[in-house]
Parts: C-alpha cells; sequence; structure tokens
C-alpha cells in the first residue's frame, strides 16, 4: 500500500467483488466497454476507441455472471472520488453501463458526492425498450447534475427494439448496436445495448478533458449536451433529441469558431430522353465542394424497377457525403430512397436507407484507393440490382428527388476531379456527357 489509500497493490483499480487487486474482466462485459472508451487508434491493429490516449482505471464489483450487490457499486464510485480528492488522480468520468430497477438512496449520495468533486457519471439508460421516464432503472433515473444517461442508437440514427428511452431522464443517444469492440484475452466481437452506447460518451468526456485541462465537469457537460445532432427518430426521447457529436464537443471546450457554412450547391436539372432516361451530366472537375443533382426514380419503361446509376472519380483518401432528398424536399414525391455505392468492379462498399429514420438516404464514404466509384439511387424494395445492369432488380418505390455528392479535399493529393454521369436504365452502353441515346 505504497500510497497510504488502504488498498494493497491497486495499481490497476480494485476488484471490490472479490476483495483483491485484480480487477480483469471474467465476465466479458467491461472489456468491450473500456475498448470503446480508449482501443489506440491509427494503428492498423484491431479497433479504435474514442479517446486514443486515455488511461482507464477498472473498479470492478460485478462478479463472473455479470451480477453484484449496490454496496459493492458505492464502494467503487467513492474509491474513484477519494483517488481524486485525495491523491491527485485525474479522473474525470466513471463509465457505468449496469444498472437495476432497485433505487438506493446511499448509491444517489455516492454519485452526489464524486460530482462535487468533478467526475461526471455517465450510465446506460437500460436494455428494456420502454419509456423510462414510467419504467425507471437506477442509477440513470437519477436527476443529479453530475448524471449522463445515454441510450443507443443503430447505424440508421435510430433506436434499436431493445434502448430504453425517455425525454426527462434519458439525456442523449450514442452509437450502440452491433459495436466491434475488444474482447478478454485478445480478440474482437461484436456487442449490443445501452451498455456499448455509454462509453462513447465516457470516452468524449475524455477528449474534452484533454482540450481544455481547466474546464470543469459542468462546462463539460453542458458542451456534450449541446452539441447533440438532431435526429428525426430521437425527437421526444431523449432530453436532447439528439445524437453524440464527438468533434462538435470538443470545438465548444475549446471554445473554436465554426466554420463558414459552405456555398450552396447548384441545382442541375435533369434531361429525361425516351425509355433510357439520359440522366447525363457533364460536372466540372473540381477538389471539393458540393454538386447537387435534380433526377426521378420511376420514369422510362422499366418504372417501379427504374434505378439511377453515377460514376464518380476519387483521389484516395478523398470523402464523399452523398445526399438524396425527396419527401423532405421535392413536393408530391413518393420516393423511398435506398443509397448504394460501388467499387470499380460492381461490389457494393456501403449504403443506407431511411437515414435519422426518414424515407431519404444519406452516406459518407472515404475512397481507399483512387478509381472509379457508381452510386446507385432507386426506391425501397428495388435494392438488389447489379451495379452495371441498372433495373435488375424488384419494384420499388417511385418519385422525384435531389441528390447532393459532398466531396472533401484528398488529403494533399492530387484529385481525380469529379464527373457524375447518368447511366441509362436499362442494359446497355453507358450515356455519354452529351446526352445522346446509347447504341443498341
Amino acid at each position: 500500500d505504497n500510497d497510504g489509500n488502504g488498498f494493497v497493490d491497486d495499481v490497476h483499480g480494485w476488484d471490490f467483488a472479490n476483495d483483491d487487486a485484480d480487477p480483469m474482466d471474467d465476465d466479458g462485459h467491461g472489456t468491450p466497454v473500456a475498448g470503446t472508451i480508449g482501443a489506440v487508434g491509427d494503428n492498423g491493429v484491431g479497433v479504435t476507441g474514442v479517446s486514443w490516449q486515455v488511461s482507464i482505471m477498472g473498479l470492478k464489483f460485478l462478479d463472473a455472471e455479470g451480477s453484484g450487490s449496490i454496496s459493492d457499486a458505492i464502494a467503487a464510485i467513492s474509491y474513484a472520488t477519494r483517488m481524486r480528492r485525495e491523491f491527485g488522480v485525474n479522473v474525470v468520468a466513471t463509465n457505468n453501463s449496469w444498472g437495476g430497477a432497485d433505487r438506493s438512496l446511499a448509491l444517489r449520495a455516492a454519485i452526489a458526492e464524486g460530482g462535487a468533486a468533478g467526475i461526471l457519471f455517465v450510465t446506460a439508460a437500460g436494455n428494456d425498450g420502454v419509456n423510462g421516464d414510467r419504467r425507471a432503472n437506477y442509477p440513470a433515473n437519477e436527476d443529479l447534475d453530475a448524471v449522463i444517461a445515454v441510450t443507443a442508437t443503430n447505424r440508421s440514427n435510430r433506436l434499436p427494439a431493445f434502448a430504453t428511452y425517455g425525454p426527462v431522464h434519458v439525456d442523449l443517444a450514442a452509437p450502440g448496436a452491433a459495436i466491434r469492440s475488444t474482447v478478454p484475452g485478445g480478440g474482437y466481437a461484436t456487442f449490443s445495448g445501452t451498455s456499448m452506447a455509454a462509453p462513447h460518451v465516457t470516452g468524449t468526456i475524455a477528449l474534452l478533458a484533454a482540450a481544455n485541462p481547466a474546464a470543469s465537469a459542468t462546462a463539460i457537460r453542458g458542451a456534450i449536451l449541446s452539441t447533440t445532432r438532431p435526429r428525426a427518430a430521437l425527437a421526444g426521447k431523449t432530453v436532447t433529441g439528439g445524437l453524440l457529436d464527438a468533434a462538435a464537443a470538443v470545438r465548444a471546450i475549446r471554445g473554436d469558431v465554426p466554420p463558414p457554412p459552405p456555398p450552396p450547391p447548384v441545382v442541375r436539372p435533369a434531361r429525361d430522353v425516351g425509355d433510357t432516361i439520359a440522366k447525363a451530366y457533364a460536372i466540372p472537375r473540381q477538389e471539393s465542394g458540393a454538386i447537387r443533382l435534380a433526377a426521378r426514380v420511376g420514369d422510362g419503361s422499366l418504372g417501379l424497377r427504374d434505378v439511377d446509376l453515377y460514376r464518380i472519380k476519387l483521389a484516395a483518401g478523398q470523402s464523399i457525403t452523398i445526399d438524396v432528398d425527396a419527401r423532405s424536399l421535392v413536393a408530391s414525391s413518393t420516393l423511398d430512397s435506398v443509397l448504394r455505392l460501388f467499387n470499380a468492379a460492381g461490389r457494393q462498399l456501403t449504403s443506407n436507407d431511411d437515414a435519422a429514420g426518414s424515407p431519404d438516404s444519406l452516406l459518407t464514404f472515404t475512397a481507399p484507393t483512387v478509381g472509379t466509384y457508381y452510386v446507385g439511387v432507386s426506391g425501397t424494395g428495388n435494392e438488389t440490382y447489379a451495379a452495371k445492369r441498372a433495373g435488375a432488380g424488384r419494384a420499388g418505390s417511385t418519385g422525384g428527388y435531389e441528390i447532393t455528392f459532398s466531396f472533401g479535399r484528398a488529403g494533399g493529393l492530387a484529385a481525380m476531379g469529379i464527373h457524375a454521369l447518368g447511366f441509362p436504365d436499362e442494359a446497355g452502353t453507358g450515356v455519354q456527357p452529351t446526352g445522346r441515346r446509347p447504341k443498341r
């Protein structure tokens, strides 16, 4: 007990379930949580955590079966508070991916004591898929300034069926479905639950504490909650109605002035030419910026099976965000869009359906190599076509839409430029930039 705190050899933390100095994970739950908080990134190994240079104090009070006592939970929280207050350890947050239906005033007091010492208490909202304001889950439902209660979203920014929500007690959402992270003994696996959402917020707190070491816990909490990204599926489901935005929170805690908004994109109308719908656009070469095009899914002889294809060129490391706006932007449109992105060989690399819970779609992609990529726009129900044979799928929804291609710079490399080029809705030679019908 070199530091005289009453715990012998607590160099990694403490196991309050077994009362020893070995807090290593014997349940398989704490390790993925820790990996999401702090797995080292940009090293070509495994997964990436939120904060790459964070120290993690292991405070274990759950046993190998994943259960534990409230008294041990209180002891673990109090240990963190004491280490910060009396021994100068820079504990900025505790991650609490656990909970239950029983409320403890002693637990509440321990959380409040940690908050008074400057420690934020991040907790999982629960996995009951209910309104947590009506069916309480503790400690998430404690209305303390130190508490940040987190629910989960999936990759479509919607609440999964398991995610507990609540516009009064659940503060925000973070990714928590199909999260790949570390496991005991080495290796990686995929997990889902609000337990996986909470460490995204905890890791962000570490980022903010590093970005502004003088910031108080109150300021850090405010920066996170005031910069969430609004999502339609979260409106009325959480206090903020938004999804964690780590980059925006870091900018807020540093007091950075946000960059000016980009100029509005140019809208270029589509030109329909008979059955082939030769939606051809000669797009100028450029390294970055946005191009918006207006088009329609469902015209031509294929009708419900119509697919619009676009060809783009990207430099290695260049990013692109593709945003399809139909019902949200085009009056009377009935299109429920699906976006797919393919490589030059026609293999799908990524896709999106129903971004932010709406019938529109959006995806972001960074090119691993220089080359040509294809973007397909179709209606829900018609999303199994081949990249170079549009209209080979099944019937889907139809309607007008606008598509915006927002290109990032290529990290100092020479960008290849952009040529978004329409393709025919039927198999055949690609439409030329002049808009001529392809030869049959």
